[in-house]
């Protein structure tokens, strides 16, 4: 109409009303319990691996124990006789030099392989370990809101 309306102000609000909240709010509990049941899920399937890897470092750690009883009872002592052996021809004059290096050398690399067998059972040993403590502390799982239920 033209009129100046300077002195005119509006003020609006908006709000929602909560009408039909149930199915939104079911909707919410379900994917909760949805994302807690993944988590659960999750944290088993990471104890299952976490089990059958120990089972194998176990089974390694028979494997190499074994191996290093041998190289100490059997291997070595023979190699160290064979060893002797060839520098007792040696200065006997039965044996040439070579054979004594050969012997030596043999020798050495046993030792070396045996080294090796009880870096890899210590390893070994540090990983049974590591997975047992966890292990142990992965089993005290708290309770699901169902086991809570149940008790009740």
């Amino acid at each position: 109409m033209g009129n100046n309306r300077a002195d005119l102000m509006s003020v609006g609000v908006t709000f929602d009303l909560p009408l039909f909240t149930g199915n939104r709010q079911d909707r919410e509990v379900s994917a909760a319990i949805a994302d807690t049941e993944a988590l659960r899920t999750d944290k088993t399937l990471l104890l299952r691996r976490m089990r059958s890897e120990l089972s194998a470092a176990i089974t390694e750690y028979i494997y190499l124990y074994e191996r290093q009883a041998f190289y100490l009872q059997e291997l070595l002592p023979q190699v160290k006789e064979q060893a002797s052996a060839a520098l007792s021809a040696y200065h006997s004059d039965r044996g040439d030099f070579p054979s004594v290096v050969k012997a030596r050398t043999s020798v050495l690399n046993t030792r070396l392989a045996r080294l090796k067998i009880e870096t890899s059972l210590h390893r070994t040993l540090a990983d049974i370990r590591y997975l047992s403590a966890a292990a142990m502390s992965s089993t005290s799982i708290s309770p699901s809101a169902e086991e809570i239920k149940n008790e009740k």
